[in-house]
């Protein structure tokens, strides 16, 4: 009986991987000579359908263990190991012979790191990987003290990280980069050696943020860099030469004339964020889809409707300036309920854009005033 391991195809997920296969658990050591474990990295457009299919062409088969790392759940795998967090498990732990699920933990290897050391009795000192796990979790949660350590880091992990951003592997390379780890016991120095993954992509992940820095435009407090395909250029290479920008739009061209768009807030800006962007792209009444979360969200939108976008974008991401300057333009006094009232809206995602927002706040003040006149007519009586 072979084991089919899936796992997502970044730096956590492979790291996962080559645990498993390295620092089995008990009841998961592979015994038989004709056992074989064989590989599948899954990118994240693969889950849903495609991973079901997947998963159900295995199971007809039957003569097949399957284990899930860091990716979508199925509950047909022997082993299923996460930390992002399933609407179906909730925000506890879930921590069984069949499911390693903890939505507190910052990568699935740190799951699945205390779980090994648990099932081997083991003490934290004793297990020669911990430091890695740490490096995984700096990387799968973007913790980097600043935005340099992405572009600058030359340790080990770092040059896979920027292999992975730069040069799209294949699916076979993916399987080559978790075999050569687990068969180097998790020495990520050896291993990169192996697969001569050095400094020079760290050096091209430079050279094409700068690429990207030539097609930016910069509407104040956020940039926009359209692609031609998603991921044409690396992660936060807008901040790395902008270090002050609060927000990044991408705009790709998708088939049938729309628009995939994706916005984040720069986690390094000195300013917070205070808009939540999921709510912000969920309220656009001319979007196809769109949500996302607090800190990056993405939508979908009719090409025709790109400049109304940027101008609702302008009002949304450029905070209290353009407020001000739009306040100063229409003589509107900055200290007006309305006016006040609208502004939050626009913020918080109420409202896709300012014009919208203030018919809504005077609607409301309207309705407060009728039931104001109402008491004060009952009080009268």
């Amino acid at each position: 009986m072979d084991t089919h391991l899936f796992f997502h195809n970044d730096v956590d997920g492979i790291v996962t991987a080559a645990m498993y296969i390295a620092f089995p658990l008990r009841g998961h050591a592979m015994i038989a000579d004709d056992h074989d474990i064989i590989l599948h990295p899954s990118q994240s457009s693969n889950r849903g359908a495609i991973f079901s299919s997947q998963i159900k062409s295995l199971v007809d088969k039957k003569n097949s263990r399957i284990v899930v790392v860091d990716y979508e759940h199925t509950p047909h795998a022997v082993l299923w190991v996460d930390h992002h967090h399933s609407d179906k498990l909730g925000p506890s732990p879930v921590i069984n012979s069949r499911v390693l699920y903890n939505p507190n933990e910052l990568s699935a290897a740190r799951v699945y790191l205390n779980a090994l050391i648990d099932d081997w009795k083991l003490e934290r000192k004793e297990v020669n990987c911990t430091q890695l796990i740490d490096q995984v979790d700096r990387i799968d949660t973007a913790g980097y003290i600043n935005i340099k350590e992405f572009f600058e880091d030359t340790s080990p992990i770092m040059c896979l990280s920027a292999y992975l951003e730069t040069e799209f592997p294949s699916s076979m390379m993916f399987c080559r980069i978790v075999e050569m780890l687990s068969n180097k016991i998790l020495n990520v120095e050896r291993a990169m050696k192996c697969l001569e993954i050095d400094e020079r992509y760290v050096e091209n992940l430079r050279n094409k943020a700068q690429a990207a820095s030539k097609t930016m435009v910069v509407y104040q407090n956020f940039s926009v860099i359209e692609q031609q395909r998603p991921n044409q250029f690396p992660r936060y290479s807008e901040y790395y030469f902008k270090p002050d920008l609060g927000y990044a739009i991408r705009i790709t061209k998708n088939s049938g004339g729309q628009l995939y768009i994706q916005i984040g807030a720069n986690k390094w800006s000195t300013r917070k964020n205070e808009i939540n962007i999921g709510n912000m792209l969920n309220q656009l009444s001319y979007k196809k889809t769109g949500g996302g979360h607090f800190n990056v969200g993405g939508c979908v939108i009719n090409a025709k409707y790109r400049d109304r976008f940027l101008d609702d974008m302008c009002i949304n991401l450029n905070g209290d300036y353009d407020m001000k300057e739009e306040m100063e333009k229409y003589g509107v006094a900055p200290d007006d309920p309305i006016e006040q009232a609208a502004t939050e809206m626009v913020k918080t995602g109420q409202a896709p854009n300012i014009q919208d927002a203030r018919m809504k706040a005077q609607k409301k003040a309207s309705v407060g005033d009728t039931l104001n006149d109402g008491d004060s007519k009952a009080a009268g009586k």
